[in-house]
């Protein structure tokens, strides 16, 4: 499942990685450049915690951390939850 996930080019994480992109460089992470519109409204601001450090990394890389956090985030819920 998760070398799956790491060899698609399209998905949640590109958008999840622009946003980190776009905070670290000091931009707005809400607006699109090439769009010219606010996106990622469903989003709050400390999820940028979360995709910044994915843009640090390649694709292929971060789709795996990605991965595996979903993993153990459900994980831990089920620990919790037992």
């Amino acid at each position: 499942m998760i070398e799956r996930a790491a060899d698609t080019r399209e998905g949640v994480i590109v958008r999840n990685m622009a946003f980190g992109e776009r905070f670290l460089a000091g931009d707005d992470p809400y607006m699109d450049p090439v769009r010219g519109e606010l996106i990622h409204g469903p989003y709050p601001p400390s999820f940028v915690w979360v995709c910044a450090p994915l843009a640090l990394l390649p694709q292929p890389v971060a789709r795996r951390v990605w991965c595996l956090a979903q993993i153990g985030a459900l994980a831990g819920l089920y620990s919790l939850l037992r």
